[in-house]
């Protein structure tokens, strides 16, 4: 009867109990939103800043606005004055009917619940949240300032609601809010969104042990957030970089990017990231068959999530201890813990939990050859896990990152395009300037010519009058000169006929000398 849930159970049980471990740590590193904490010295600062705000300003949307930024400040370091402070946030902006400030307060109030694993209640307050502010989109201008704030805000809700789906382990749906939330925070240029989302997708396929997927992803929001100098995001990443690497059994790496992550948490002095790192390094005493060390570090790990109120997180850390109790053969402790862990999971509907529990159940009474009540585990496990993984899940998560890429690269298509428009609206503007350019010239040119030519008609109609009138003065001047050749000719004529008829001079002369000389 347990002969074939053995041979089953063989076939994945490294893989599982990889993913009993590290399921806690990675609930643990998930809780961030766009930027986790904020309780350094810097975030003092800022706290003490709103403070003032709050009550000293007169304008009650600001003082609303403050009391919504000061709750999300507390949301880690401090729950209850969180909650308080939401609170009053929520009331003065439903009375003063300040919409955005509503829907900031509607969200944070969605992320409490989640910290306290609320599923339902906080998706919620995502939903309501989504709903007055993409109506706030449709209201505001292109040009007003509110647009991308209000994005940005959309952008912090999908992320949250992806942190949900995926401690539910329903992780097409936690990819579909999360791609959702990067398209928003691109749109946007934010840079400190989009490192924060593109980790916690690393984080789903961390879950599926797709290793290398999930270094890639974590790179990519590691080079952003080191980028910008965002200390709380560079040790999320570390600590879930070393989960990784302890799921490919690189323990010395794996403890390495864990002391890094503690480094940089403690300097900043973000307190629940350690707790998710402590996991880790106590799954690497586990590996190393130190489970004194292992428990002392699980003990803390718990103990600050206890305080939190997270009950995921808590349930995680019951499971790695029943695993934990399981292998040093404690039978009654590993039964105790396993009954906490499934108890919490079901509670808050954490179904990749249950799936790790159910396991860890069945092996515990199959050790005990309780075959028929390992059977009853050993089917629960194989239904939780089926529901997680079933093809058709498998399909739609690759679906949508296929459909995220297909529709960045379509958008950077449509930049490119728009650049190219832009430039061939530019070149043909330029064209016609030139054009119209050289057409006025050309007018001028033209108009010019044909000044000239009508001036060089004028002038050859005159040189053509005075060549006439030349020509009428030379003919005039010959008809004279040829009349006053006849006339001379006449004259002349005349003086011969005349010349003949008359004595000339010298005979007239001989003929009075004669005379003279005759008296």
């Amino acid at each position: 009867m347990n002969q074939e849930p053995r041979s089953k159970n063989q076939e994945l049980r490294a893989k599982r109990a990889a993913f009993l471990f590290y399921s806690c740590i990675l609930a643990l590193a998930s809780c961030t939103l766009l930027s986790v904490a904020e309780v350094s010295a810097q975030g003092n600062k800022k706290t003490d800043s709103l403070i003032l705000i709050i009550k000293n300003t007169k304008s009650d949307s600001a003082k609303a606005d403050a009391l919504n930024e000061l709750a999300w400040q507390y949301r880690n370091s401090n729950y209850d004055s969180a909650t308080v402070l939401m609170k009053q946030a929520l009331s003065l902006s439903e009375k003063i009917n300040h919409e955005p400030s509503y829907a900031k307060a509607v969200r944070i109030k969605g992320f409490l619940y989640y910290l306290v694993s609320d599923y339902f209640n906080a998706l919620e307050c995502y939903s309501k949240s989504q709903k007055i502010n993409e109506e706030l989109l449709k209201k505001i201008s292109k040009t007003s300032p509110l647009l991308i704030e209000t994005k940005r805000e959309i952008a912090k809700i999908h992320n949250s609601a992806g942190l949900v789906y995926q401690d539910q382990a329903n992780f097409p749906k936690a990819l579909e809010h999360y791609i959702a939330a990067l398209k928003f925070v691109e749109e946007i240029a934010d840079t400190r969104g989009t490192a924060s989302i593109l980790c916690n997708i690393g984080n789903i396929y961390s879950t599926q042990f797709n290793h290398a997927k999930a270094l890639e992803y974590f790179n990519k929001s590691y080079k952003i957030a080191l980028a910008e100098n965002n200390k709380s995001e560079i040790a999320r990443i570390l600590s879930n970089q070393g989960i990784v690497y302890y799921n490919q059994k690189n323990y010395s790496k794996a403890l390495e990017y864990y002391l890094k992550s503690i480094k940089i948490s403690e300097e900043i002095g973000y307190r629940q990231l350690n707790s998710s790192t402590l996991a880790g390094i106590a799954g690497i005493f586990v590996k190393q068959n130190d489970p004194e060390k292992a428990l002392k570090y699980y003990a803390q790990a718990l103990d600050m999530e206890q305080q939190n109120g997270n009950k995921n997180k808590v349930a995680s850390i019951y499971g790695n201890l029943a695993s934990l109790y399981l292998s040093l053969k404690k039978y009654d402790l590993t039964e105790e813990y396993l009954k906490k862990a499934l108890a919490l999971s079901s509670e808050i509907g954490a179904l990749d939990i249950t799936e790790n529990q159910e396991e860890t159940y069945y092996q515990l009474e199959e050790l005990r050859q309780n075959y028929k009540t390992a059977l009853e585990h050993y089917k629960n496990y194989i239904s939780a896990r089926d529901s997680i993984n079933s093809e058709a899940n498998t399909k739609k998560q690759v679906q949508q990152e296929m459909q995220y890429e297909f529709d960045k690269k379509e958008t950077a298509a449509k930049a490119e395009q728009e650049v190219k428009d832009q430039k061939a609206a530019a070149d043909k503007k330029q064209q016609q300037i030139i054009l119209f350019s050289v057409s006025g010239v050309l007018l001028l040119v033209i108009a010019f010519a044909f000044f000239v030519f009508r001036n060089l008609r004028v002038t050859q109609k005159q040189k053509l009058i005075i060549e006439q009138q030349k020509q009428v003065v030379e003919t005039q001047k010959q008809i004279v000169e040829e009349k006053q050749k006849e006339v001379l000719d006449s004259i002349r004529y005349a003086k011969r006929i005349q010349q003949s008829l008359l004595p000339t001079e010298k005979y007239i002369e001989r003929n009075i000398n004669k005379q003279i000389v005759g008296r």
